[in-house]
């Protein structure tokens, strides 16, 4: 049963204005693929009211592994926490800021592009430093399994409770 106070937004509607897309593809080891290719191509409203929020799609590539998981704002930044915690290197990056006036269309759109940012730089560490994971030294194939190891902001099936139900 779809939501009815659920609105979805995709990168691509027409009433955005035309835009450069980043590919996100990052190659573990030239020699090597598979190839990571991490996308946010939409975001939904989701509730109504002042328990409204929004999601954003996360799709993931690795190799012929497609998924899709569904965040909210506020787990981008426990997943920027953690990864700070874990891998030095992370510090260096800009997380997007959290917005008095949050709600809006306007500030999903453009938090959806630094979002999608924010994962292209944290790939782009992770296969360069060896502490992290993801690194080549560590994981001779990158996999599915390998990131939902690496962090449960990857796995698909960790649902966020809201009032409205799981998303």
């Amino acid at each position: 049963m779809s939501n009815p106070y659920a609105t979805v937004m995709s990168a691509d509607s027409d009433n955005e204005a035309p835009r450069r897309r980043s590919t996100g593809t990052f190659s573990v080891n030239p020699d090597t693929p598979p190839t990571i290719v991490i996308t946010i191509p939409m975001y939904r409203l989701q509730a109504f009211g002042s328990d409204s929020h929004y999601e954003y799609e996360v799709k993931i590539v690795i190799g012929e592994e497609v998924w899709s998981v569904m965040r909210r704002y506020s787990r981008f930044r426990e997943f920027h926490q953690e990864l700070r915690a874990r891998i030095p290197e992370i510090n260096a990056l800009v997380f997007p800021p959290k917005k008095l006036f949050s709600k809006t269309e306007k500030v999903a759109a453009e938090r959806r592009k630094q979002l999608e940012f924010y994962l292209h730089s944290v790939m782009e560490i992770c296969t360069k430093v060896p502490t992290c994971p993801l690194h080549a030294s560590n994981n001779r194939f990158l996999s599915k399994h390998v990131f939902c190891e690496f962090d449960s902001f990857f796995r698909k099936g960790l649902f966020e409770n809201t009032k409205y139900g799981t998303t």
